[in-house]
């Protein structure tokens, strides 16, 4: 598998929708090494803040969001970097969410928008939108 150290969020999205949820919510190894081995490269440019420019259209937040939020619980399972950019991903998921991205992203992928809140402790620290969604 090739590192797609440059993936657009087009691409990013596309292979987060075609795994889909029988893979997103179950432990495999096999997808674990997949995700590591084509995207660790992006996950370090964007956790470097180096991908700040997905930010301008929805579609961009979102995939910067999955980057940041969902690939490392695949890339470094059971390891303290699983959760080293949540910070970062809970920042991009507010500034899109207070933007109104949440009422036009696709609605299978609508969820990784809101998850980087839901692993913060407390409601305090969640967004309106967000309370308003799991109300």
């Amino acid at each position: 598998m090739t590192d797609a150290r440059d993936a657009t969020p087009e691409e990013t999205l596309a292979f987060w929708r075609e795994a889909g949820p029988a893979r997103w919510y179950k432990k495999d190894a096999g997808f674990d090494a997949i995700v590591r081995s084509r995207f660790i490269g992006l996950w370090q440019k964007a956790a470097a803040g180096e991908l700040t420019s997905w930010e301008t259209s929805d579609d961009g937040a979102l995939a910067l969001v999955i980057v940041l939020d969902q690939f490392p619980r695949n890339m470094f399972r059971d390891d303290v970097r699983t959760y080293s950019s949540d910070a970062l991903a809970r920042d991009v998921a507010a500034r899109a969410i207070a933007r109104g991205a949440d009422l036009r992203v696709e609605g299978a992928l609508l969820e990784f928008l809101y998850m980087p809140f839901i692993y913060a402790f407390g409601a305090s620290g969640r967004p309106d939108a967000l309370r308003r969604a799991v109300s």
